[in-house]
């Protein structure tokens, strides 16, 4: 798994990868509104909106962590965007993508960078 500085997670599996979000972005949330969601089949560059989650007037934007095209959104999460809080790790990733370069890891962190970064931060991360 793979992280960003912007606080989502990539995890691929082969050619393929599913992406969410940390725990931490989401940290003073009691529930979740609303939520949006890019459509399936769209190519989107790194760090296109992916997502958005409203919650207490405001709203958390999900980020695409690598350039790809989206290939499946998480239907637990469409019916029911409160389980990103709480849910079972393996039910909040957010959409499935194909990257462009699907081995090609660059601008991406590994949890030892990803946690040194989040040290000065409050909150859990993901996995």
């Amino acid at each position: 798994m793979y992280y960003t500085a912007e606080n989502e997670w990539i995890e691929y599996n082969g050619h393929n990868a599913f992406v969410g979000i940390c725990k931490i972005k989401l940290s003073g949330t009691n529930g979740i509104q609303g939520a949006t969601f890019c459509d399936v089949l769209s190519n989107l560059e790194r760090g296109a909106v992916i997502a958005t989650f409203y919650h207490n007037r405001s709203a958390v934007e999900v980020y695409m962590p690598v350039d790809g095209k989206i290939i499946d959104v998480n239907k637990k999460l469409l019916d029911n965007p409160s389980l990103i809080l709480n849910g079972a790790p393996e039910s909040t990733w957010i959409v499935k993508i194909s990257p462009n370069a699907p081995y090609k890891r660059e601008g991406l962190l590994q949890l030892h960078q990803y946690t040194a970064l989040r040290k000065k931060g409050q909150g859990t991360i993901h996995g």
